[in-house]
């Protein structure tokens, strides 16, 4: 418990930080007490639901990365690559070093799959959608895949799918209450983030019957 505390106060601490992060790209984020609670709540959950030490830091700095690319995505469509490739660059040798470290090696594997899996799964589909796709969409999808296929590369397809699904559940809701039409732009990158985080934190069992059993 008194770990978990400190995991929080610096999640916290952390969180208090990102509106001058987000500004430097867009307008300053207000409700910044908001965004240290989720910040934290979401480094707990990373404690909780992700094992080893060394892990549970390099997804604790995913979550940073992904509430960053979140709020500016929301005020501007656009998902920075610094942000994107930073969180890779720093993330993936601390997942690499936790699988060394505690013979697991096949998530190493994964790691790499998951990671050039997904950028070819995006980069396909954002030349198919003739530029409804940006592609910031599709420099994020290492990422994603890197942190997902080190949990399993089921872990791939539910993080995504999911990302989809509540994609495709805003934009029904924004047609029906809102007069938007299908030309409307939505921000794509909070749901892929939201999509791989839960994903994380959920359990198997629940995944499977959100993803339809797969």
């Amino acid at each position: 418990m008194y770990s978990l505390v400190l995991v929080g106060g610096l999640g916290a601490l952390c969180g208090w930080a990102i509106p001058a992060v987000v500004a430097l790209w867009c307008q300053r984020p207000k409700h910044r007490f908001l965004i240290a609670l989720v910040t934290a709540s979401l480094f707990v959950l990373m404690v909780e639901s992700v094992p080893g030490r060394m892990a549970q830091a390099a997804f604790c700095l995913l979550c940073l990365g992904l509430v960053v690319l979140t709020l500016i995505d929301l005020q501007t469509y656009r998902l920075p690559r610094e942000i994107s490739y930073t969180t890779l660059v720093l993330g993936v040798p601390m997942l690499t070093l936790s699988a060394l470290v505690n013979g697991e090696s096949f998530r190493i594997w994964g790691l790499v799959l998951g990671a050039v899996g997904a950028l070819i799964a995006m980069g396909t589909l954002y030349l198919m959608s003739r530029g409804a796709m940006g592609d910031g969409d599709v420099r994020l999808s290492p990422l994603l895949g890197a942190f997902l296929g080190w949990l399993g590369l089921r872990a791939v397809v539910h993080g995504f799918f999911l990302g989809f699904i509540l994609g495709a559940v805003a934009g029904v809701l924004l047609l029906i209450l809102t007069k938007a039409d299908r030309r409307t732009a939505l921000p794509f990158g909070p749901f892929l983030a939201a999509g791989t985080l839960a994903t994380i934190v959920l359990p198997p069992s629940a995944l499977s019957v959100l993803s339809g059993g797969w």
